[in-house]
């Protein structure tokens, strides 16, 4: 778990981990600089459950993708056969954990992720589920443009962390970097249960119904498209980082997307990124694609 400044929610979402029905596993948590609360509350439950461990792998807010990348550092030294990835504001269900481990014990083939639905509140104060039926989900090549996987419901295991090594700062995030490494060089499998809450609020990074949030995305999607060339020229570099992973097997994807970026043609660019059908969620994401490559 990475965490900063998240006193509001974490006692809640911590408490609904330890009291999962699986219950062997350890929770290590890197605060990135905090100024509220957080570091207390995790201190207070880290005496209750000796399964809480606070690490102090930094103290400088380097922000959300830094953080878990020490966390990961970390963790792959030590013996565990399978990782899982928290937020500090969520719930998970009682049987995530459990639930999860099953699945992936069932389907696991080298290197392996899964990843589940999720509940999320709405602006309104509804809720859905992230993926309905018509969600694209065996659509993997989407994800070269727009990553629909939350870390926050992921299970990898072992070889597939070994892999993922350091962090590139060229991944959005690192949901980002490690979908892209299982997808090139293992496998991701869907589990088609809600495992827990995600809480969108005003704070969070994934916020998209706020006023300051749809502002942010309207802001990044112009930006965005303004300076193409630097989003082209990071999307070539992030390739290439996943590309240079020494392992026997390799799939196309990465490797598609990465010869249609390097094309020196934008029209060329475009006719491969449709004929791979490398595209975005919605019509919108697939003319910031295009407009972008």
């Amino acid at each position: 778990m990475a965490t900063f400044n998240g006193e509001r929610f974490i006692e809640t979402q911590i408490r609904s981990i330890l009291n999962q029905t699986y219950s062997k596993f350890d929770l290590y948590i890197n605060d990135d600089g905090s100024r509220d609360g957080t570091i207390k509350i995790i201190e207070k439950l880290a005496t209750e459950d000796s399964r809480v461990h606070l690490l102090k792998l930094s103290d400088a807010n380097n922000g959300q993708l830094y953080n878990f990348d020490k966390l990961m550092q970390y963790v792959s030294k030590l013996d565990y056969d399978y990782i899982m990835f928290s937020d500090q504001d969520d719930i998970w269900y009682d049987n995530k954990v459990k639930d999860t481990l099953s699945f992936m014990k069932k389907n696991e083939s080298g290197a392996s992720m899964v990843y589940t639905n999720y509940k999320e509140n709405k602006a309104n104060n509804t809720f859905r589920s992230a993926y309905n039926q018509d969600f694209p989900l065996n659509k993997h090549s989407i994800l070269m443009f727009q990553n629909w996987i939350m870390g926050c419901t992921v299970m990898i295991n072992k070889l597939l962390l070994s892999y993922s090594g350091q962090i590139p700062s060229e991944a959005d995030n690192h949901d980002n970097w490690i979908m892209l490494v299982a997808l090139t060089y293992g496998n991701v499998f869907y589990l088609n249960e809600v495992t827990m809450f995600h809480r969108v609020h005003d704070n969070n990074v994934t916020n998209n119904f706020s006023k300051s949030g749809i502002l942010k995305k309207t802001y990044s999607f112009v930006n965005d498209v303004l300076h193409y060339k630097k989003f082209r020229l990071k999307k070539i570099n992030l390739c290439k980082k996943v590309l240079a992973i020494s392992s026997d097997r390799k799939t196309d994807f990465v490797y598609s997307f990465y010869k249609c970026l390097v094309e020196k043609n934008k029209i060329k660019r475009v006719i491969e990124a449709k004929n791979g059908n490398f595209r975005g969620l919605n019509i919108h994401e697939t003319m910031k694609l295009f407009l972008m490559i």
